[in-house]
């Protein structure tokens, strides 16, 4: 009886962990002093050279990959559920920009087949992924798992090499588009806050930024583990018995 509930369990979490793996993503590293960080009706810019920021957000890749009708290998851009950014000691919420990012930014990660560095790993989050609106992606020469995109697992990137930064749409030195600079909308202590990245461009080295990619056990396997743990608890009491 005990074997038959593990299997149906084991069977439920296979087929949640197909349809939906959530993960939380976390990006570290340094702001700009080109960057600008103001409240709503105020031109003060709270950053200043060097300013550590730390993204972090969750997503479900049982959501559309952003840019999944693009033929580009190596690249998925996942809406995460939530999302916030920590500068200076202050964690600010990402709140709306865009219908197809709810939370304000998508979650981007490439792997070394992408075409825009090839060879390299990325990882960061942009506004608006079709439109390369704006943000921050880190490059990296690998990761602990060896990650593709397509099969995403728990992974550390290791190597990092500089920091590619956008202002908005068609703001990347090679967008033949003219420059929409597009600051990133943010909100704490019920106060509003503007993001706006410098001139966009790739910072190479610099600070070190870090970035990972945890995933998150469902309910389903949460369930399958805590039936293991009672099963092998009741094997040595029939033993005893």
């Amino acid at each position: 009886m005990r074997k038959s509930l593990i299997g149906v369990l084991a069977y439920a979490t296979l087929s949640a962990s197909a349809a939906a793996a959530p993960f939380v993503f976390e990006l570290t590293g340094s702001l700009r002093e080109t960057d600008r960080l103001t409240a709503t009706g105020s031109d003060t810019n709270l950053i200043g050279a060097d300013r550590s920021y730390r993204f972090v957000a969750s997503f479900d890749t049982s959501s559309p990959n952003l840019v999944g009708f693009f033929p580009f290998p190596g690249f998925v851009a996942y809406a995460p559920t939530s999302a916030s950014i920590s500068i200076g000691g202050t964690t600010y919420g990402l709140t709306s920009y865009s219908p197809a990012t709810p939370q304000g930014v998508a979650v981007a990660l490439f792997d070394p087949r992408q075409p825009f560095f090839p060879g390299l790993y990325g990882a960061g989050f942009f506004a608006d992924p079709v439109a390369d609106g704006a943000g921050i992606v880190g490059d990296f020469t690998g990761t602990s798992t060896g990650l593709l995109v397509d099969q995403l697992a728990s992974t550390t990137f290791t190597g990092y090499q500089g920091s590619g930064y956008n202002q908005g749409p068609g703001c990347s030195p090679v967008d033949p588009a003219p420059c929409v600079p597009t600051p990133l909308s943010l909100s704490a202590g019920g106060q509003s806050y503007a993001l706006l990245f410098g001139p966009s461009g790739d910072v190479v080295g610099g600070p070190l930024a870090t970035a990972s990619l945890s995933k998150v056990p469902t309910p389903a396997s949460w369930a399958l583990l805590a039936v293991g743990a009672a099963f092998a608890a009741g094997v040595p009491r029939r033993r005893r018995a």
